[in-house]
């Protein structure tokens, strides 16, 4: 199946998001949805989530920064994690990412200099 990282970025502080989703139309759904969350926290109804602020800003932009193709959850999952760390290492404080699946990460023994 095929599968995308993505980053949600506001464009008014620079903070990102990363996040994961697969399938066909899984990316606009993706997208959906993160509106939807950002309604439902304002309204006590969900907890928040990191990427709500970014949301909420009306200010942001979504691009896809790498595609996957995976047999299973987990394949798309170590990606996402790969891609987060990266981008920590990278960007410090601007990635708003508050699990960065540091236990996968290790245990995938990555080294980002012969991964990306």
């Amino acid at each position: 199946m095929k599968g995308y990282i993505y980053k949600i970025t506001d464009k008014t502080t620079n903070n990102f998001y990363i996040g994961s989703t697969g399938g066909k139309n899984g990316f606009k759904q993706r997208k959906a949805q993160h509106i939807n969350d950002t309604k439902r926290v304002k309204k006590n109804q969900l907890n928040f989530r990191t990427y709500c602020d970014i949301i909420e800003n009306n200010d942001y932009e979504y691009e896809i920064i790498h595609e996957v193709t995976f047999e299973d959850k987990e394949d798309l999952l170590n990606a996402e994690c790969i891609q987060i760390n990266h981008h920590k290492v990278e960007y410090g404080d601007l990635l708003v990412n508050k699990v960065l699946m540091k236990k996968r990460f290790d245990e995938l023994n990555c080294n980002l200099g012969n991964i990306l």
